[in-house]
């Protein structure tokens, strides 16, 4: 979504357009990261939601995503 998008959207509240605001800073971050940090802030990530007794091939992406600590809400 565009900035202009987001802030001149009708019956959308000032908390919701700071937050969509703040995520598309973040993408826009994480795109201009070299390669390489990206690779390996995923790998780390897709550790620390992944439980210690799961079977990796086994475990689903979303699942992945759903438990990384301090994700999104």
């Amino acid at each position: 979504m565009r900035l202009t998008t987001i802030w001149t959207m009708p019956n959308m509240t000032l908390a919701e357009r700071i937050r969509r605001t703040v995520d598309l800073a973040a993408q826009t971050a994480a795109v201009r990261l070299p390669k390489r940090v990206r690779y390996w802030a995923f790998i780390q990530q897709g550790a620390a939601g992944i439980p210690p007794n799961a079977i990796v091939p086994e475990v689903r992406f979303m699942d992945v995503l759903a438990r990384i600590p301090g994700g999104p809400d």
